[in-house]
């Protein structure tokens, strides 16, 4: 369970994770890859997979070396990339990436609710905060990037 939100600038996601009932929390978001320092990382769905993919493309994103994923994991799995030139692209349990052509974006449990708040002008932290207060499975912290700044590190918004 998640929200991660685009905006078109910034990128934002919750830090609740969950296992067995048991609420924790975990990052979601990650900058920096081999092929681009710049560019943000984000996972949805079963951490155990996304974390995979996520770590396959970091290093590289080659087709050859894509990570076999838990039968368990198959459709719970996708991997958000922002990439330096703010281009979108998201990986759904394969290494075939679907290029996303929206200026605002949402996934995961609370996606919906992120893009509905964004339509109304939320920003991406806004948009999760607001996921956060209607979707029991999102929740903690929200942390973002400014896309603008490819240097700029993690931070957590404080509305």
């Amino acid at each position: 369970m998640t929200v991660i939100a685009w905006d078109g600038r910034y990128i934002a996601s919750d830090s609740q994770s969950e296992y067995g009932g048991l609420i924790g929390s975990c990052r979601k978001l990650w900058r920096g890859v081999d092929q681009d320092p710049g560019a943000v990382v984000g996972i949805v769905g079963a951490y155990r997979s996304s974390k995979l993919i996520a770590d396959w493309f970091a290093q590289g994103g080659r087709v050859d070396s894509f990570p076999k994923l838990l039968e368990a994991d198959n459709d719970r799995t996708a991997v958000i990339v922002v990439d330096s030139t703010l281009k979108v692209a998201t990986f759904e349990g394969n290494p075939c990436p679907i290029e996303e052509e929206l200026s605002i974006y949402g996934w995961g449990s609370g996606g919906e609710v992120a893009v509905g708040a964004m339509e109304f002008g939320a920003s991406a932290m806004q948009a999760c905060a607001i996921a956060c207060r209607r979707m029991s499975g999102c929740g903690g912290d929200i942390l973002y990037y400014d896309m603008t700044d490819p240097d700029a590190k993690p931070a957590i918004w404080k509305p």
